[in-house]
């Protein structure tokens, strides 16, 4: 489970007593868990989607920057 990193399996309440109470605590500890998993995991997508696009407009910026320059360069020698 935590070595896997999976936080979906849940204590079974035994009864209304002390396990009963841990077991709901830690539940909800593991929600909590969970949640803030899945959260980061979003961010990170989200992130990985945002380098990929500022590395492609990077790109055809460098791409465009290096034909302005060819272009100039053969403008130079021309004259």
């Amino acid at each position: 489970m935590a070595r896997d990193k999976d936080y979906s399996v849940r204590a079974v309440k035994q009864d209304e007593m002390n396990w009963g109470n841990s077991s709901m605590g830690f539940n909800g500890m593991l929600s909590q868990i969970q949640e803030r998993d899945s959260m980061l995991q979003q961010a990170r997508d989200q992130l990985d989607q945002r380098v990929a696009t500022a590395d492609a407009e990077l790109s055809a910026e460098v791409t465009e920057r290096t034909a302005s320059g060819a272009f100039l360069a053969a403008e130079r020698g021309a004259f």
